[in-house]
């Protein structure tokens, strides 16, 4: 069935998101954490087995396993960035697994192109407005009582992953409600006012409001850390908790979507990628203490837009490149695997200087809503794309 914007929002402008028993407890969150600026995959899961890495980059490398500040070891070929070292636990428990050698199959390495191609989920994002995730909860969608709170960007504005007829919520900051909701009813109901009519502009002001108030009323912003769970104080680990409250608030959140930038290193690469992997393993590492048991319900999952060249340019980075590693943590991975068709370093085995592109990235996200929905729609998730069956990442 499909709802026009209206129908899906009826309920809401009367006033009915205020009450926070109208929320259903979601079943499953899928956290989906981008890595903005195309992070060095070869860098993050190290083929630490192959010869040819290290000849290809004889400093903006990571050592074997058994030298100093090496990688650690997943598998006797591939090893984990060491600064990723909170994340090993999660790979030694079986709720982690790696996909390596993975990418859009589109060749562009142009920043803005390949992130608008893998968040629509299309080769052609200009003949689209929506993301992947937007046209998956649309199909989803339970109509008028679904929570507001569904499909969640830390951010102020919402990717376009999670565009589509069913209105994404963008939250950069939740914990400033309560001041709003303070003023009283009667403030409240002035406003509202304010917008009576049945202009577009007015169902989106009252929604807003209503989301406002049913915000403050969850106040997600109260809940601490649980699990002795510390998060540092930094931009990624702020959202990861802020993600852990929204999940523990229990208000419906399915999808909840988190960056983390600064990853272009064409310059002094490793400095930068040892202080960004840091930021990012020690963030997630909270964020699955701090959840603790629920997340048997939850599952984690890391992309960017493409990877960086195999070998290191003259400025101690790396150059744009093609294919990179994915990271999946949390409920139903099938865990302490690296899934890789793995090409090769070797000349004859590049794609114009690069790691190939063998497993699709839609391969890895259709296995994961497989998982979640017995209402997935392929075909409608990712259009043109012939999915070819799992990976086996996923119990």
């Amino acid at each position: 069935m499909t709802y026009t914007r209206r129908e899906l929002w009826n309920t809401l402008v009367d006033g009915e998101v205020s009450r926070q028993s109208q929320f259903t407890s979601a079943k499953h969150t899928l956290v989906m954490v981008f890595m903005r600026g195309a992070v060095d995959g070869l860098n993050v899961v190290v083929p630490h087995g192959s010869d040819d890495y290290y000849a290809r980059r004889p400093v903006v490398r990571v050592p074997r396993p058994d030298q100093s500040n090496g990688a650690l070891d997943l598998d006797g070929f591939f090893g984990l960035h060491p600064s990723l070292a909170a994340l090993l636990p999660a790979w030694q428990n079986g709720r982690m697994a790696a996909v390596h050698a993975a990418g859009s199959p589109h060749e562009s390495r142009s920043h803005f192109d390949a992130q608008a191609i893998m968040e629509s989920g299309v080769q052609d994002p200009s003949a689209t407005l929506t993301g992947w995730l937007g046209r998956h909860i649309a199909h989803t969608h339970s109509g008028p009582s679904a929570s507001p709170f569904r499909s969640v960007a830390i951010a102020s504005a919402a990717p376009q992953s999670l565009q589509g007829p069913v209105p994404p919520l963008a939250l950069a900051q939740f914990d400033r409600f309560n001041s709003i909701v303070k003023q009283g009813d009667d403030f409240l109901d002035a406003v509202r006012s304010m917008y009576g009519d049945d202009t577009a502009l007015s169902i989106q002001s009252r929604l807003s409001l209503d989301v406002v108030q049913a915000l403050a009323a969850a106040d997600p912003a109260s809940l601490e850390p649980q699990n002795g769970a510390e998060y540092a104080n930094n931009a990624f680990a702020r959202n990861m908790r802020k993600a852990a409250q929204l999940i523990r608030a229990d208000i419906g959140s399915e999808f909840i979507s988190v960056d983390i930038g600064g990853w272009d290193t064409h310059v002094n690469q490793n400095g930068a990628l040892r202080n960004n992997l840091a930021a990012m393993g020690d963030g997630l590492a909270a964020f699955m203490q701090d959840l603790g048991d629920a997340m048997s319900r939850v599952t984690v999952v890391t992309m960017s837009e493409f990877g960086r060249r195999a070998t290191e340019n003259g400025s101690l980075g790396t150059d744009h490149g093609h294919g990179n590693a994915m990271l999946l943590m949390g409920a139903g991975v099938n865990g302490g695997q690296v899934v890789s068709d793995w090409p090769g370093l070797q000349d004859d085995d590049l794609d114009r200087g690069d790691l190939q592109v063998t497993t699709d990235y839609r391969q890895v996200l259709s296995e994961l809503l497989q998982t979640q929905s017995s209402r997935l729609d392929i075909a409608r998730v990712f259009p043109g794309y012939n999915y070819p069956g799992g990976l086996g990442l996923f119990r």
